[in-house]
C-alpha cells in the first residue's frame, strides 16, 4: 500500500488545520471526525478498502492534527487492514467458539497496534480495541469493557487525564450499535452521525481545552 495510488490520494487530501484553533474552527472538526467515522466503517461493510483509508486519515488527521501526514495515512492503513481481518474472520466462521479464538485476531491485534504506534498513541489502545471487535463478534456483552478500557487509553492520551471517558465510551458504543442495525437506513446513518458529533465534541473540548463556540 505504501506506494499505491490511493495513498498519495489519501496524503492529498489531508489539508492544514487552522492553528491556533478556534472556537469556529473546532465544530469544523467535530463535523469532519463524526462523518468520516461513520462513512468509514460504512465503506469498510461495502468492502471498499481504498474509501475506508480515506475516511480515517481524515478521522486521524483531526485527532493528532501535529502529526506528519505520511503517519497519518499508514495508521489509517494499518486500521483498515484490521477492520478487513476482523470481518473475514466473522465471514468464515459462523461457530462462536471459532469466531472468538481464531487465530486472525493476532493478525488484528498487530494491526491495532501499529496503527497506535503511528499516532504515538500507547499499544494498549491497540490490544483493548482488537478485544472490543473479538467480543463484539460474538455478541459477547464483555465488548463494551474494552470499549470503556480503549477509551480511556485514548481520552488520556488525548487530553492528560481519564475524566470524561466513561460519557465517551457511551456514546461510541450506542453508535456502533446503529452500525450493527439492519436495515441501514439513511435515518440510522443521521442518528449515528449525530452520536458522534457529541463524542467528537466532548472529546474535543478536552482535548483542546476550550468550548465550542463562536468567537
Amino acid at each position: 500500500m505504501k506506494d499505491s495510488r490511493i495513498h498519495e490520494q489519501a496524503l492529498a487530501t489531508l489539508r492544514p488545520l487552522e492553528h491556533p484553533l478556534t472556537g469556529r474552527s473546532l465544530p469544523e472538526l467535530v463535523n469532519i471526525a463524526a462523518q468520516n467515522t461513520v462513512e468509514g466503517f460504512i465503506a469498510h461493510d461495502l468492502l471498499d478498502f481504498d474509501g475506508a483509508v480515506l475516511h480515517w486519515s481524515q478521522v486521524f488527521h483531526t485527532l493528532c492534527p501535529e502529526l506528519d501526514t505520511e503517519r497519518v495515512v499508514n495508521a489509517a492503513e494499518s486500521y483498515t487492514r484490521a477492520l478487513f481481518y476482523e470481518s473475514k474472520i466473522k465471514d468464515d466462521n459462523n461457530e462462536p467458539y471459532l469466531r472468538v479464538h481464531h487465530e486472525l485476531w493476532q493478525l488484528v491485534r498487530d494491526e491495532l497496534v501499529e496503527m497506535s504506534r503511528f499516532l504515538g498513541w500507547p499499544s494498549a489502545y491497540g490490544s483493548e480495541t482488537c478485544d472490543s471487535y473479538r467480543y463484539h463478534a460474538v455478541s459477547d456483552d464483555s465488548h463494551v469493557k474494552h470499549t470503556i478500557e480503549a477509551t480511556r487509553v485514548l481520552v488520556k492520551t488525548l487530553t492528560g487525564t481519564e475524566q470524561g471517558h466513561m460519557v465517551l465510551a457511551g456514546l461510541y458504543v450506542s453508535a456502533f450499535a446503529l452500525h450493527d442495525r439492519r436495515p441501514r437506513t439513511k435515518k440510522v446513518v443521521k442518528r449515528a452521525i449525530e452520536l458522534m458529533k457529541i463524542y467528537y465534541t466532548v472529546l474535543f473540548e478536552a482535548k483542546y481545552g476550550m468550548a465550542l463556540t463562536e468567537d
